[in-house]
């Protein structure tokens, strides 16, 4: 009888626990004319839909596996705002986290390393004012403290969840942009590279960074551009993009021979810092820039060692902010990330 019991009990569990992910990549996807998050596995394979429901966009797991966080909409309305959102693996519990500015919204969210609190962009009109602020919210309270407010976008916790990297929003418009590093605090703010060297006629921009697994390294690309005068509108013409490795204290360490013709629109690390995955699409070099929405943006995985660049999806859509997830999170017990696998449960139910 009590055997019986216990076999209930466990399967309960199991029904009732939160869907943990399999998959290892979470990213945008715009599939004719609809955005939705989706996830798939980091070969390519199992592309699936989570959600696509007022606007979802730029998502990130959690440390344990469980949950995605992201941006959303609030309503069926081309001016609504967006705010912070969470929801299971599976795309399950959708719930909102960011309680409204009163005029503004919300976005760029990624966890913590203790997966306890989620730190996003803000940004708020007031009486004709323009701000700008990096906020964390704690989940289990819904506090938010306001940590920063400098101009700046896409902030990562670093691993060991003492920094902050996040990005400059002012880029190639402006001949330059960096990335900058503060203490989790918002405190002690630096500029992480030196700044972009601007020869004649070319600017830089500099757009996305990511930490490695380990803390030790930051992932970043660098757009150039040159400018040309067409009647009185200035258009950028494409150089190349570059996808380079740093140091934490702003070293270069190595430059990826990544084809200079991908333009990406979000990266992370893969294979606990083997590897590089990205969006991109591919870009007409020395020319005006052409209609993007007609061409298809793909997923790359770039190995560090071997440098080999490989197209991960075929599909025909726009892919953007990507996130992988390691193995060795997926799946998690409570306990802290110990593998549990279904011949392990079956057996455990059989006796």
């Amino acid at each position: 009888m009590r055997k019986c019991i216990l076999k209930c009990a466990l399967i309960c569990y199991l029904l009732l626990m939160p869907m943990i992910a399999t998959a290892k990549l979470v990213f945008n996807s715009k599939v004719e004319g609809k955005v939705g998050i989706y996830v798939m596995d980091d070969n390519g394979d199992n592309m699936t839909l989570l959600t696509d429901v007022l606007y979802p966009r730029v998502p990130g797991w959690s440390p344990d596996g469980k949950q995605i966080v992201f941006k959303r909409d609030v309503k069926e309305d081309i001016l609504s705002p967006s705010h912070i959102f969470l929801m299971n693996s599976d795309g399950t519990n959708i719930r909102q986290l960011t309680p409204p500015p009163i005029d503004g919204w919300d976005t760029q969210a990624s966890f913590s390393p203790d997966g306890k609190s989620v730190i996003f962009r803000r940004y708020e009109r007031n009486e004709g004012e323009h701000k700008h602020s990096i906020n964390v919210i704690d989940i289990a309270n819904g506090q938010v403290q306001q940590i920063s407010d400098l101009k700046v976008q896409s902030p990562f916790f670093s691993p060991d969840g003492k920094e902050i990297l996040c990005v400059a929003i002012e880029g190639a418009a402006v001949g330059g942009g960096n990335f900058y590093i503060m203490n989790s605090d918002g405190k002690n703010v630096r500029e992480l590279l030196k700044p972009a060297v601007q020869n004649a006629g070319v600017a830089v921009s500099r757009e996305n960074a990511r930490w490695s697994p380990d803390g030790k390294h930051i992932v970043y690309t660098e757009a150039h551009f040159g400018r040309q005068w067409v009647g009185n509108t200035l258009h950028q013409i494409p150089k190349g993009y570059f996808y380079n490795i740093c140091n934490r204290n702003g070293q270069l360490v190595k430059k990826l021979k990544i084809p200079d013709n991908l333009r990406p629109q979000g990266i992370d690390w893969m294979d606990n810092g083997k590897a590089i995955v990205f969006c991109a699409w591919v870009d007409i070099l020395e020319e005006l820039h052409v209609e993007v929405d007609a061409l298809p943006w793909h997923i790359y995985k770039y190995n560090i060692l071997s440098e080999e660049t490989t197209r991960l999806t075929n599909h025909h859509a726009q892919n953007y902010r990507i996130d992988w997830i390691s193995d060795d999170v997926l799946p998690v017990s409570p306990q802290g990330k110990k593998k549990v696998t279904w011949g392990t449960l079956k057996q455990s139910i059989s006796e």
